[in-house]
């Protein structure tokens, strides 16, 4: 279910069960439910996906296919190597 933003709907404090995202960062690749690699790079920072600006969300995804078009396999080691 999509919640329109209110004055009430804080990105930092959604209602209880909810994550905020950015329509931005759904149209540059991120997708919900979260793809697991996504889930993987979150949790390894400890954030949330409020905390990611639309680029860095692109930029992941970007990432992510041309792995795949390279027959690279993805890691989490490999993916903080290149974005640390």
């Amino acid at each position: 279910m999509v919640i329109p933003p209110t004055v009430d709907f804080r990105p930092n404090s959604p209602p209880e069960g909810a994550v905020c995202v950015y329509r931005a960062q759904v149209k540059y690749g991120l997708m919900l439910p979260l793809q697991p690699k996504f889930k993987e790079i979150l949790n390894s920072f400890q954030i949330v996906p409020v905390q990611l600006s639309p680029n860095v969300v692109a930029y992941a995804h970007s990432f992510l296919k041309l792995l795949q078009a390279q027959g690279i396999p993805w890691t989490l080691t490999l993916f903080r190597t290149l974005f640390s």
